[in-house]
């Protein structure tokens, strides 16, 4: 009897250990135990590190360097893709939702295909529906779809309003985190400092993201400015790339922070980079509407507690007063005062930050996840994962 196969389509590249990169190792991981076998394929040949990561048994990760095309009239690559593996599954994700990719994975023997929605939706978006004939031709573009899985209640929502699919056929499942070890979080956020030159006793203010408008970053900088006219010795460290950083150094430079902000370029490996472990406040000031914000599940999985801003679907990750403190977008003064009033409480950062971790662990842990969407591709979930500890059923969420 031939092996099932699920192939996995990233329109992205994997250049660094972050979400879709363990996301891709659990769902083969899993997918293993049901003996099955997993097929990777981005955009980009993987940097070492990822390869490294991916060196598991049931696993095969291949790049296409001219990209995975999935546009009308240009899927040569695609057909080549399906022809060769002849997939049961086919889950693409970082690519456009409206394509020829379930009616070719249905062509070449599919029986299941799935898109997963990441998409952030610009700033101050209102969900409505589509015209009638946008509504008509997504779906019979999408006839062959199982199933959309959207990362947050708010993006199933949107897609709901838009009537461009049925609505039996969106379904929520939560981003996740691998939970880190916290056992050398110390070493690692002490050597963090010693790299970045931040003084022992230096409050340190976090933000990982791209380095683009939308991230809310020059908000962060005027925050920023506030703060340290209460708390000189902070320093703010900004962790990405992206083609503002010039503007942004130039921003830090004309407000007189320049000494304060740290800017660490692109991390291969954030979580073990030492980054959250030196963080006392992990900050994700967006302007748009977030899908999700996996760096503020990331931060909560360390324990750290998070100011950012009430977009999108960040509500959904950080409960205000609980794990976290909410503000409204381009407001860096309410931002600066939350970030003033974790620095003034000591006790009020670990207990938000101890609440995110358990939340992290209820709702965004990266086995639990998967297992919900291998119930989708129609797999039990009677087993435990081979790469972290199994929590009690009790803990695994509903469908969305």
């Amino acid at each position: 009897m031939a092996t099932k196969k699920v192939l996995l389509l990233i329109g992205t590249g994997a250049n660094r250990i972050g979400g879709v990169e363990i996301f891709v190792r659990e769902t083969a991981s899993q997918l293993r135990e049901k003996g099955v076998e997993t097929i990777a394929v981005f955009q980009a040949e993987p940097a070492p590190a990822v390869r490294r990561f991916f060196d598991i048994d049931g696993l095969t990760v291949a790049s296409l360097p001219d990209g995975i095309d999935n546009q009308w009239g240009k899927h040569k690559v695609l057909r080549a893709l399906l022809k060769q593996h002849r997939p049961d599954i086919v889950h693409w994700q970082f690519l456009h939702p409206l394509g020829p990719l379930p009616w070719l994975s249905w062509w070449y023997g599919a029986r299941q295909v799935f898109f997963t929605n990441q998409g952030s939706c610009p700033e101050g978006f209102s969900p409505a529906q589509s015209p009638f004939w946008k509504r008509i031709i997504a779906r019979f573009i999408c006839s062959h779809l199982t199933g959309m899985f959207c990362v947050s209640d708010y993006l199933k929502g949107v897609i709901v309003a838009s009537g461009r699919l049925v609505e039996s056929r969106v379904h929520r499942i939560y981003n996740a985190v691998s939970l880190p070890s916290l056992r050398d979080t110390v070493e690692r956020g002490t050597l963090f400092r010693k790299t970045y030159n931040i003084p022992e006793k230096a409050p340190v203010i976090l933000q990982v993201s791209w380095l683009i408008p939308e991230k809310g970053l020059e908000d962060l900088l005027q925050a920023a400015r506030l703060v340290l006219n209460q708390y000189p010795d902070a320093r703010f460290v900004i962790a990405g790339e992206g083609h503002e950083r010039t503007k942004l150094e130039k921003l830090a430079s004309d407000l007189g922070i320049e000494k304060s902000v740290i800017w660490t370029g692109f991390l291969e490996s954030p979580t073990q980079s030492g980054l959250y472990d030196a963080a006392d406040i992990v900050c994700q000031l967006s302007r748009w509407e977030e899908a999700f914000g996996y760096v503020i599940a990331e931060g909560m999985s360390f324990s750290k507690p998070v100011v950012a801003t009430s977009v999108g679907g960040i509500p959904e990750v950080v409960a205000h007063e609980k794990t976290g403190l909410l503000s409204p977008r381009r407001d860096p003064r309410a931002a600066a005062d939350n970030i003033c009033r974790l620095l003034a409480d000591p006790a009020l950062r670990r207990r938000l930050g101890e609440a995110g971790n358990r939340m992290v662990q209820e709702k965004f842990n990266v086995v639990d996840r998967v297992r919900e969407l291998l119930t989708y591709y129609g797999f039990s979930a009677d087993h435990d994962s081979s790469t972290q500890e199994t929590l009690s059923s009790a803990q695994t969420a509903t469908r969305g």
